[in-house]
Formats: C-alpha cells, sequence, structure tokens
C-alpha cells in the first residue's frame, strides 16, 4: 500500500509539472485522476472484506433471535480483531439460554402449585356442597339417630368451611409474599 500511494504521488507531481500550461480544469484532473482508481479499489476490497465479516455476524443474530440461543459464531469470524466479539457472543448466548430455562422452571412450578391449589380447594367444596344437600333434603334425619347425624352433619360441614378458610388465608399470604 505504501509504495503504491508512492507511485501515485510521484505521478501526481509529474502530472502537475507537465501540466503547468494548461487549464485549471485539466490540471485538476491530471491531479485527481489517478487517485480514483486506486480510491474505487480500496472501496471494493474494503466492501468485500466487511461484507465477508458481517454476514456470519448477522446470521448469529438471526439463529438466535429464532431461539437458537447457544448459538455461536462461525469460526471464520474468529480472527484476532474477533476473539472478543466471538467470546462475548456465545456468553450472551449461554446467558440467554441459561435464563430462559429458569423462566421456564418456575412457571412449571407456577402451574403445578396451581393445580394443587385447585385440587385442595376442590376437596372441602365438594364436602360442603354434600353436606348442604343431605341437610336440606332432611329425609335422613327423620328417622331414628337423626339428631345426632345432623349434630355430626353440621360439626363436619363446619369443620371443612374452617378448612377451606385456612385455604384462602394461606393463599392470601402466598400472594403477599410475592
Amino acid at each position: 500500500a505504501g509504495f503504491v500511494l508512492t507511485v501515485v504521488g510521484c505521478l501526481q507531481v509529474w502530472l502537475l509539472d507537465v501540466t503547468t500550461e494548461r487549464s485549471d480544469a485539466v490540471r485538476m484532473l491530471a491531479v485527481l485522476g489517478p487517485t480514483v482508481a486506486p480510491s474505487i479499489f480500496v472501496l471494493l476490497i474494503g466492501k468485500y472484506v466487511v461484507h465477508r465479516l458481517t454476514v456470519p455476524v448477522i446470521a448469529a443474530y438471526r439463529r438466535v433471535a429464532a431461539g437458537d440461543l447457544p448459538a455461536e459464531l462461525p469460526p471464520m469470524t474468529a480472527g484476532s480483531d474477533f476473539v472478543a466479539l466471538r467470546e462475548a457472543f456465545s456468553s450472551m448466548g449461554t446467558a440467554l439460554d441459561r435464563s430462559i430455562k429458569k423462566v421456564r422452571a418456575a412457571d412449571a412450578e407456577r402451574r403445578k402449585l396451581f393445580a394443587d391449589l385447585a385440587h385442595e380447594l376442590a376437596t372441602p367444596c365438594t364436602t360442603i356442597v354434600g353436606l348442604a344437600d343431605t341437610l336440606t333434603r332432611g329425609d335422613l334425619l327423620s328417622g331414628p339417630g337423626g339428631a345426632a347425624l345432623q349434630a355430626r352433619l353440621l360439626q363436619t360441614l363446619g369443620d371443612e368451611a374452617l378448612r377451606l378458610g385456612g385455604l384462602i388465608h394461606d393463599l392470601s399470604d402466598l400472594a403477599h409474599l410475592e
């Protein structure tokens, strides 16, 4: 690159010397003309190099965006200038993958908690509804020992209502913890 610039500089000096008696436009063309081709060459090489290095990086980011969290940059971008970028990209993907797994585990625990809660609430509710139905009908209570049965059913109804109240209280406490 230094040799090319030296040659271009010498060529410009020579053209300025040769065109001293020419118009300003010809002199300007003589000075700028030799720099156009190298400038275009450098532009094309730069564009090729940047394209070659950024396309794999963009593709890797798109893989991460599509859900491939542990995606890594291809080895061709692991040159000395891109080692830090490659390591940071791998760390980012690993951290994202770990975070997603934690969120999924917490979601699974939440679903299990709600399933257990629904079951625990259904049991006393079913018992209360059944006891209320039995007490409302009254035909079982009209025979011998009906008063004792009624007292036992009312006691069970009260116990289940208290159990249901305790579950609701625990649920309220749990909601306040979060």
